[in-house]
């Protein structure tokens, strides 16, 4: 990371919960989205349907990366 990196202002998104959100999210200059796992949460998710969000996540990364 170089120092113009460092300071840049970061932008995270947590609460992820379906495919559509993502499809939606990946379009935005967003650096991380994030998962909430605790049950009490209206937008907790189980680490299956995180792990299925992952992987959507990078399948859809390599098909920006092809073009």
């Amino acid at each position: 990371m170089n120092l113009e990196d460092k300071d840049k202002l970061r932008i995270k998104v947590c609460g992820i919960t379906t495919f559509k959100e993502v499809e939606e999210l990946i379009k935005l200059p967003i650096d991380y989205l994030g998962f909430i796992f605790v049950e009490k949460s209206k937008r907790h998710i189980t680490a299956d349907k995180a792990k299925q969000l992952v992987s959507f996540i990078k399948e859809i990364q390599r098909c920006f990366l092809k073009k």
